[in-house]
C-alpha cells in the first residue's frame, strides 16, 4: 500500500506541486495580511495617520462652524451620542434591527483631537469634597463641598460622522460613534469638573478629578 502511494506521488509530482500551490498560496496571503495588520509598513502607517488627521480636521471644522452659530452661555449646543452600527429608536433607519444606546449631552468644548460633553443631564451636578489625598462624594451642605459636573471626552477617531439632519422625533444632531464594547460609550476620559464664569458671563469647566479616582462613600451607595 505504502509503495503504491509513493509510486503514485512520483508519477504525479506536477499535480501535487500544483495542488500545493493552490492550497499554500491563499494561506501565505492570509498570513501576510495578518502580519501587515500587526506590523504595517511605514507607507501604510503614514497613509493611516494622514487619513486620521483629515478625518479629525473635517469633524473639527463641522463642529466649529456649528458652535460659532450658537447663543448659549453654558454650552455650545446639544447632541445625541449614539452607536453608528445600531439604529436610533423611533426612526426608519434600516441598517440594523437593534436599537442603539444613546444619551443627550451638551457640548462644552472642542479641540483638535476630541470633543467634550457635559453628561449629567437630568441627574444634575454631583457634590464632592477633598479628604486627605483623595476626593469623595458628599452632600450639598457638607463643609468644603464642591459642585461638579460629569464631563466625557470622545476622540474624533471614535466618531464615524455627525448627522446634522433633524426629524420630527429627534431634534438634535447625532454624534455617530464606534462602540468597542456593546453598551459602553467610547469615552477616552470621564472626569468631574467645576463650572466657572468668565468676565463675559460665559461658562468654562475646570477639571477636579477623574471619575475613576473618586472614592465611594456610604452616601453615594445609598
Amino acid at each position: 500500500m505504502i509503495e503504491s502511494i509513493i509510486q503514485w506521488s512520483n508519477e504525479n509530482e506536477g499535480f501535487l506541486s500544483l495542488l500545493s500551490l493552490f492550497i499554500g498560496a491563499p494561506i501565505l496571503f492570509l498570513l501576510f495580511r495578518v502580519y501587515r495588520k500587526i506590523k504595517p509598513s511605514e507607507k501604510e502607517l503614514r497613509e493611516s495617520a494622514i487619513e486620521s488627521f483629515d478625518h479629525a480636521t473635517k469633524l473639527f471644522n463641522e463642529i466649529k462652524d456649528f458652535a460659532e452659530r450658537q447663543d448659549f452661555n453654558s454650552h455650545l449646543g446639544e447632541f445625541i451620542l449614539r452607536d453608528v452600527l445600531r439604529k436610533m429608536p423611533n426612526t426608519d433607519e434600516q441598517h440594523s434591527r437593534e436599537d442603539s444606546p444613546y444619551t443627550i449631552a451638551a457640548l462644552i468644548d472642542y479641540h483638535r483631537d476630541y470633543l467634550e460633553f457635559r453628561l449629567d443631564g437630568v441627574a444634575g451636578p454631583v457634590f464632592i469634597r477633598k479628604e486627605a489625598d483623595t476626593w469623595v462624594y458628599c452632600d450639598r451642605g457638607d463643609d468644603d463641598a464642591v459642585m461638579t459636573h460629569l464631563i466625557g471626552r470622545i476622540a474624533y477617531s471614535s466618531i464615524d460622522r455627525i448627522r446634522w439632519e433633524a426629524d420630527e422625533y429627534w431634534e438634535w444632531p447625532q454624534i455617530c460613534c464606534h462602540f468597542k464594547e456593546k453598551n459602553r460609550f467610547p469615552y477616552i476620559r470621564l472626569y468631574y469638573a467645576e463650572e466657572k464664569k468668565s468676565h463675559r458671563d460665559e461658562s468654562f469647566f475646570v477639571s477636579v478629578c477623574d471619575k475613576k479616582d473618586l472614592t465611594e462613600t456610604t452616601w453615594e451607595k445609598a
